[in-house]
């Protein structure tokens, strides 16, 4: 990537997309000096470096409706652990428990984590898992089950607004039932990504954020500004790439071609652009053979990419196959097979749409003393009917991903929020990545997300 300018950076922090407030970006590395100075130094102060200190700053302009502080707030903010709010210790058992609350703290964000803590009192039991039911930020009916580890405390995924039941299953006893006690969260790390560009391929910057600072005003006559700092949690900024940046709807296996006889000069399009709102994408070509399989030849495409700029892909056809353009259209002017040669008497058919699967990316390998890093940020507004999102990370030896491998799980998300999934560790040989991603629901479901990836020891 040359010199560029900065116009269409991304920052995104939990479920806010700073973009459209800030129009500074700083990323910052420094390192703390450290005085070693003594008797014996000459006369002179002597100093080391210390341990990295990294931040990221911005600044632009205050926007009452963006609700930034509110997100602030209610992320970084102080707020408290309870970690009995839900369920006051009781002997665990297998049917489900009695809450003592189903609603979150008064004070402190609206939906939180959960924290499930397991006690042994004589011989540890068959502990099994936790399958907690309740609603999100939207109130829509979620659930989640996490697997208990003895005497230790797990955290759920999901961020919950009310909890409807909770049920330990698989959990049978050994000797005086263990105990077991449900709270919610207090202060924990948010995701931060930054991308230089909103082109998806270019490189961008994830770390996890417990602190920031938040200064908005200005003098009269001046429009209000706002400026703050993001400082990581406990980990350096890692440098990745930015893998999705948009609105992500369904699927749609014939959008673009719906079946027609294959022909040697250009198809009339069933579309030219891509539903309203919805980011670039890859394109699939699905072959079905007729009678005798024909000479398949090439699909060249002819369209824009995200930013408009003019763009065309050969892509090899493969009998009786789907097969995926590297490149992501937004628009599409011409689709046409060239070296096709009908092979019986009906020529082959052919559909052409888009997948939810996104561009790959030569990220490299992950070697054994690194780690898989993982940021997913869904932003307002979330459409649809009982919307979910489902992202899986995968990996291969080739651009083709003809062998697929899923390396990481965000968890599935039905309204806005944030993931810094857990870190996967090395070695992975696989060099080439890709997202590949599920949008369910009805009423024309749709999710505007940010996701960055990135390798780091």
């Amino acid at each position: 990537m040359a010199v560029f300018v900065l116009k269409d950076s991304r920052i995104a922090f939990h479920s806010v997309d700073l973009s459209a407030q800030a129009n500074q970006l700083r990323l910052n590395y420094a390192a703390d000096v450290l005085d070693v100075t003594t008797f014996g130094s000459g006369g002179a102060r002597k100093r080391i470096a210390g341990l990295l200190v990294p931040s990221a700053d911005y600044r632009g302009y205050w926007d009452l409706a963006a609700n930034l502080d509110l997100v602030i707030n209610e992320a970084i903010g102080p707020v408290a652990e309870d970690d009995d709010h839900v369920l006051i210790e009781v002997a665990m058992k297998a049917t489900a428990y009695t809450l003592d609350q189903t609603t979150m703290p008064a004070a402190g964000p609206a939906t939180r984590h959960l924290i499930l803590t397991h006690r042994t009192v004589t011989t540890v039991d068959t502990l099994g898992s936790a399958v907690v039911v309740g609603t999100d930020a939207n109130s829509v009916a979620i659930s989640e089950t996490i697997a208990l580890v003895a005497n230790s405390t797990v955290r759920t995924l999901k961020d919950f607004l009310t909890i409807t039941s909770i049920t330990t299953a698989g959990w049978v006893i050994s000797g005086t039932a263990d105990q077991l006690k449900v709270g919610v969260s207090g202060n924990f790390a948010r995701p931060l990504s930054v991308a230089p560009t909103d082109d998806v391929g270019d490189r961008a910057f994830l770390t996890e954020v417990l602190k920031a600072t938040l200064r908005r005003g200005g003098s009269v006559g001046e429009a209000a500004s706002l400026e703050g700092t993001f400082e990581p949690a406990a980990r350096r900024l890692v440098k990745g790439y930015l893998f999705a940046v948009g609105e992500y709807g369904t699927a749609d296996n014939n959008w673009w071609l719906e079946s027609v006889n294959m022909q040697a000069t250009a198809y009339t399009q069933t579309n030219t652009a891509l539903p309203t709102d919805e980011a670039a994408r890859i394109v699939s070509i699905t072959h079905t053979t007729v009678d005798v399989t024909d000479t398949l030849g090439n699909m060249v495409i002819i369209g824009t990419d995200a930013n408009g700029a003019a763009l065309t892909e050969t892509v090899a056809l493969s009998a009786g196959a789907t097969v995926l353009s590297v490149a992501e259209f937004k628009t599409i002017s011409s689709l046409r097979t060239a070296t096709w040669v009908q092979g019986g008497g009906t020529p082959d058919t052919i559909i052409v749409g888009y997948p939810l699967t996104t561009k790959p990316i030569n990220m490299g390998a992950v070697t054994a003393s690194q780690f898989l890093y993982g940021a997913l940020h869904v932003f307002p507004t979330v459409d649809g009917t009982n919307p979910t999102l489902d992202v899986v990370v995968q990996s291969d030896t080739a651009q083709a991903f003809p062998s697929a491998t899923t390396q990481m799980t965000f968890a599935t998300k039905t309204a806005v929020g944030s993931q810094f999934a857990a870190p996967v560790a090395g070695a992975i040989t696989d060099t080439w990545w890709r997202l590949s991603i599920t949008v369910g629901g009805t009423s024309t479901p749709q999710f505007p997300i940010l996701v960055v990836l990135g390798v780091a020891a």
